[in-house]
Order: C-alpha cells, then sequence, then structure tokens
C-alpha cells in the first residue's frame, strides 16, 4: 500500500475533502410525520470556515438560515452542528460555492418540495457583509399562500 492509503493497481481513494457521501451522511433524517401537509421548517447556525477566504473582508464566520417544506423526510434539528462542521472543514472558493452545495446536499438527502439557502457574513469594518440566498422547488409544487408568509429578502 501506498504512503496515502491507495492500494497498490487499484483506484484512488477519494480525498476526505472530495467524501461527498461523507457530507451528506451528516444530514440525519427521518420521516415526515404529515407527509400530506406543507409546512415550514426554519433552522439556523453558524459556519466557521478553517480557510476564511471564501468570505468577505476580515469574516471568520457565516450565518445559515435553511428553509423547507418537507416531502418525505425532515431533518433532524441537531445534525446542522455535525454538518456545518464539516463544510467548514472543507476549502471553498466562495460564499456562492458554500450555498449551492449546502442546498444541492438538502435536496439530495432531503427531497424537499421547497427549499431556500441563506448564508450571509457579519458587515465588518471596511464592508456591510455578504449574503447568498438560493431556492429550489419540486416541478409542480406550488404553495404562494404559505410562501408569502416569509420575510421579504
Amino acid at each position: 500500500m501506498s504512503d496515502d492509503g491507495d492500494a497498490p493497481g487499484g483506484p484512488p481513494r477519494p480525498h476526505p475533502i472530495d467524501d461527498v457521501w461523507g457530507r451528506r451522511a451528516r444530514l440525519v433524517h427521518r420521516a415526515n410525520p404529515h407527509s400530506r401537509l406543507d409546512y415550514l421548517v426554519t433552522l439556523r447556525g453558524t459556519i466557521h470556515p478553517a480557510d476564511a477566504s471564501c468570505l468577505a473582508g476580515e469574516a471568520d464566520r457565516a450565518a445559515a438560515l435553511l428553509r423547507y417544506v418537507p416531502d418525505r423526510d425532515v431533518l433532524a434539528p441537531d445534525a446542522l452542528d455535525d454538518y456545518f462542521a464539516d463544510l467548514g472543514a472543507r476549502p471553498w472558493d466562495s460564499l456562492e460555492a458554500l450555498a449551492t452545495t449546502f442546498l444541492e446536499d438538502v435536496n439530495n438527502e432531503l427531497v424537499p418540495r421547497w427549499v431556500m439557502v441563506t448564508l450571509s457574513t457579519p458587515a465588518g469594518p471596511y464592508d456591510d457583509g455578504h449574503s447568498v440566498t438560493i431556492e429550489d422547488r419540486q416541478p409542480r409544487w406550488n404553495n404562494q399562500v404559505l410562501l408569502n408568509r416569509l420575510e421579504r429578502i
């Protein structure tokens, strides 16, 4: 075996940074207790990137807001702590890359009817912060009455 753990002549193992399935496995979920109802779930947390160069100005963290209308599964509320720790250990080119990855992971694991992710950095002495909001929905899902109740961006 080579020093990096690859078997001789075999395919290289994915680097832990590139372990998409390991990252997504941290989004622990369970069956939706009321899958016939449309309701909004809101979870908040903080991501502390080890390399904060992807953040605006002197920011060292990004506040995360996840809102979704569940379909089949709901996220365990404490799952975001481990997931955000994993995200923070990885290198990111930008806050946008971090936000789109977060959205893709939630979409893949939960398959929500509607989902919105917002990441934002605090204002610094020379900037007003940076915010990214991205959303997605299942093709035929539409509950505008529910979405109209959300705070405006």
